[in-house]
């Protein structure tokens, strides 16, 4: 990671207004929360003592933010809150600062991405849409209800899942695996469609390696329908 930060830095063009940066969503833990709207007037103290016991370290070493979901004047108030660890948050800070990669803004999984979109664009003015995100060992999605994010979640399966599928059944080094992954691979269409026996069993195997992936997340999509 220091080697990868050390070569993007110098390809950040000049003038760049915001930099984003996300802390991984298997480092921190979220939750939508439900207060009275009198008492968002102290929100952080009271996401504090709601999160006492919820968490697998003490809420006194922790760094938390909030964003309200609910409509103005709703009561009670939906907050989207985001915790994670001190030292986790200052460790990521630490290591992007050293290469003068210093965030304006630290969020959660995917939802740095959403600064790629511009403001006003018609994705954001919609409701249900979902941000993937893969990284070479998680996943991270999130949804998207009028261009402000309505739910997150982690899934510990990436691109190295299918690497390692590849590599299994083609019988090659991981290095090869990846290789040909990253060169070759293409999970569009059917797999039937490919004449070449050799990519047909590539694509079959890669969606192998992702139906950990692709289970789990049909799941929870299904689940937010629901709701």
């Amino acid at each position: 990671l220091d080697e990868a930060l050390a070569e993007l830095a110098p390809r950040i063009p000049r003038g760049v207004e915001t930099r984003a940066s996300a802390l991984s969503g298997s480092d921190a833990t979220v939750r939508i929360l439900g207060f009275p709207r009198a008492a968002l007037r102290q929100a952080e103290a009271a996401i504090r003592i709601e999160l006492e016991g919820q968490l697998p370290f003490e809420a006194s070493e922790a760094v938390l933010d909030h964003m309200l979901l609910s409509q103005p004047g709703a009561d009670p108030a939906s907050l989207l809150v985001a915790v994670a660890r001190t030292d986790t948050v200052r460790a990521l800070v630490d290591l992007l600062g050293r290469h003068g990669l210093d965030p304006e803004a630290l969020a959660v999984g995917a939802l740095p991405l959403l600064h790629l979109v511009p403001r006003g664009h018609a994705l954001l003015s919609e409701d249900g849409v979902c941000i993937l995100d893969m990284g070479r060992a998680e996943t991270d999605l999130a949804v998207l209800c009028g261009g402000r994010p309505a739910f997150l979640r982690s899934f510990r399966v990436g691109a190295e899942d299918l690497t390692r599928a590849i590599a299994k059944t083609f019988r090659v080094p991981r290095g090869e695996a990846e290789a040909v992954k990253v060169t070759r691979l293409t999970l569009e269409g059917d797999p039937a469609a490919h004449h070449e026996p050799s990519m047909r069993a590539l694509v079959e195997d890669a969606q192998g390696g992702l139906a950990s992936l692709l289970g789990p997340l049909r799941r929870t999509l299904v689940e937010l329908r629901a709701r």
